[in-house]
């Protein structure tokens, strides 16, 4: 697939297949991630994946916690963001955001990797964060699905117990993304980004 195909045809996939994903498959995508630019070349990053469906569920079940706990108190600024919607769909979208049901989909996934930063090291949550790009894209090259979710990170006692089931509890530790991969259910469309002339300067 051409680099520029794969960044505009790239979109987050929140269902999965039953196949599994490849052992190699996932190699190259992490291959893919540690070639990521980073601050100093400190690769101040640590990919944990997991495909034990146990742990895969109780991530998802903390990630709904996190996503209650970060949308709750913005119910009313979701009122206002999701305002061009229908209103049987806005009311729909809104209570599946701050219960955290529109999340259920992490703990359904073949695979989570879960990408963490060492904050010990400089700009190192900037530094993961390329990494995830670099996974979203060569994954969705390989003909896999990826969704980059930070909810989880919306509590930090969530968070916290994320780094605990993955056996880094230390707190200079941060969960810097939870990716789920998995073969596309369903491949939903892109969704329109703002042109160019409202997102850029020229100096």
């Amino acid at each position: 697939m051409d680099l520029f195909d794969a960044i505009t045809s790239r979109v987050s996939v929140r269902s999965y297949s039953d196949d599994p994903v490849d052992r190699d498959d996932i190699t190259k995508i992490l291959e893919a991630g540690v070639r990521a630019p980073n601050s100093e070349n400190q690769q101040a990053w640590r990919f944990v994946v997991v495909q034990d469906r146990d742990i895969i569920e109780r991530i998802g079940r903390y990630s709904q916690w996190g996503a209650k706990a970060l949308f709750s108190p913005q119910r009313h600024a979701l009122e206002e963001r999701f305002a061009g919607m229908p209103e049987e769909k806005r009311k729909a979208l809104i209570e599946d955001m701050t219960t955290g049901m529109f999340f259920t989909f992490i703990g359904r996934a073949p695979v989570v990797i879960v990408v963490l930063a060492d904050t010990s090291k400089s700009h190192s949550v900037h530094s993961a964060s390329a990494a995830i790009e670099n996974i979203s894209l060569a994954a969705h090259g390989l003909g896999l699905g990826t969704c980059w979710t930070m909810v989880a990170t919306g509590d930090a006692a969530v968070e916290q117990r994320i780094r605990q089931e993955l056996g880094r509890p230390e707190d200079n530790w941060e969960v810097a993304g939870i990716i789920t991969l998995g073969h596309p259910a369903r491949m939903p469309r892109p969704r329109p980004r703002r042109p160019l002339s409202d997102v850029v300067d020229w100096i």
